[in-house]
């Protein structure tokens, strides 16, 4: 493939100097474009090679079995049909009866916007679409049935042009409703053509640059016939044009065909948007990895600070209490140095779903690391919280089967509650603790409140 300057400067080419010769050609032979039979032969032939180029595509999609590529073959199937109807209804040689010139020049004008739109559409619709082929969506018999539709919607609009708003005023003017169908037709347009730049940017292709030129020429022809009135010079220049565009169009998947490069269109904003989401996923898990246990599932060290500065917070906003429950398993030390510490990790996993199922699913509970778990007891006087403790208590204190190996385990429990015995995370990460060991040293298997470990007697 030639370098990109080389590129680029052809395909500048083929925009401009085309331009500057239909421009010169039609102005001295002005006499022939102003022939109703001429625009009528002239548009058939510019149909038939819109065909050309629709069996071109679909054969590509078929070595290709991309999207976008069939649905520029059923593109050029709505040229093909929509633009043989602009012929048919050309003033002069119509084939369809009309009450007026004016209505005739109505339906005349839009099926030549008729077919920009629906080429347009085509184009941009691979933007929207499911990324998944589907084989049932995309075959020669859709095509087929999609002609087929397009032919009866032609003909019922021709032999019913009053279902067509105004297109046109008195003295050849766009109306309101004329002047939105080319503006919808641009946007759809320019989306496509950035979308074929930044793919050619990213991946030289000739077949997408000829998309890329052949969507600008396409965009063209819309803005001159905005600005143009039939029969003109301009007018005819837009012509020139459009043909001009899928002649481009069509040179480009022709290249793929006979010389089976392959067509290779690169989805910017598309994979950016996988990027991101994809961005999002491995923030989540990092997230997980960063506030998780991944051995109980239960918050870990730093995701539970983080929770109880927010009590914290909250219940001095509120003047709420809540408690601190500082756990350490009895006797997880000789299990792991029995059985190993795969039969203690399956015990770590169990006793934290027994303390889980203790509580309220609005309480808070975490591991700290080791054998030493904590939970938030929220807003709850002083006798519910010893409730909580007998059920945790109870619920730790069965045995457990773990592969045949019965493992029997306990719980201490030192309790701080807010904010009597304190008012910020240490005090009561400490008091707790503290009342934890009191249980430790005393018998183990119990509770004890942080303000009555002083003395010997527990809850």
């Amino acid at each position: 493939m030639k370098n990109n300057k080389t590129i680029n400067f052809l395909s500048l080419s083929i925009i401009i100097i085309p331009m500057f010769l239909t421009y010169y050609f039609l102005n001295s032979k002005e006499i022939i474009w102003k022939n109703t039979s001429f625009h009528y032969y002239y548009v058939i032939l510019s149909s038939l090679i819109a065909l050309v180029v629709s069996a071109a595509a679909y054969i590509e999609f078929k070595k290709m079995r991309s999207k976008r590529i069939f649905l520029i073959s059923l593109g050029f199937v709505g040229v093909g049909v929509l633009y043989t109807f602009h012929a048919f209804i050309t003033p002069g040689k119509s084939l369809f009866i009309f009450s007026d010139i004016q209505t005739q020049i109505k339906a005349f004008i839009f099926f030549g916007d008729s077919s920009r739109l629906w080429l347009a559409l085509m184009l941009f619709s691979p933007e929207i679409l499911n990324e998944k082929d589907d084989k049932e969506n995309y075959s020669f018999k859709v095509l087929v049935v999609s002609g087929i539709i397009l032919i009866l919607f032609s003909v019922i609009v021709s032999l019913n042009p009053g279902l067509i708003p105004n297109y046109k005023t008195s003295d050849g003017k766009d109306t309101v409703y004329s002047v939105l169908f080319k503006v919808v037709t641009l946007i759809l347009l320019g989306i496509t053509a950035l979308k074929y730049f930044y793919s050619y940017k990213i991946k030289p292709n000739l077949s997408v640059l000829s998309l890329f030129i052949g969507v600008l020429l396409i965009m063209e022809t819309v803005i001159i016939f905005m600005v143009s009135k039939p029969w003109g010079s301009i007018w005819w220049l837009a012509h020139n044009i459009f043909l001009l565009s899928y002649i481009s169009i069509g040179s480009g998947i022709l290249y793929n065909l006979l010389t089976n490069e392959k067509f290779e269109y690169f989805d910017v904003l598309r994979k950016v948007e996988e990027y991101v989401k994809n961005l999002k996923v491995t923030n989540k898990e990092l997230n997980i990895l960063a506030n998780i246990d991944l051995l109980t599932d239960l918050p870990n060290r730093s995701f539970f600070m983080n929770i109880l500065k927010k009590y914290i917070a909250k219940s001095k906003k509120e003047n709420n209490t809540f408690a601190v429950l500082f756990m350490d398993l009895d006797g997880f030390k000789k299990i792991n140095d029995t059985y190993g510490h795969d039969t203690g990790d399956k015990v770590l996993k169990l006793a934290a779903k027994r303390i889980k199922g203790s509580i309220k699913k609005e309480d808070i509970v975490a591991r700290l690391g080791g054998d030493e778990f904590v939970v938030i007891l929220k807003d709850i006087e002083r006798a519910h919280v010893s409730k909580a403790a007998d059920r945790i208590l109870s619920a730790v204190n069965n045995s457990m089967n773990i592969e045949g190996n019965i493992c029997d385990i306990s719980v201490s429990i030192g309790i701080s509650l807010f904010p009597y015995d304190g008012s910020n995370i240490s005090v009561l990460m400490s008091k707790s603790d503290k009342a934890m060991y009191r249980v430790k040293k005393k018998s183990k298997n119990d509770y004890i409140f942080y303000s009555e470990s002083s003395s010997s007697s527990t809850v």
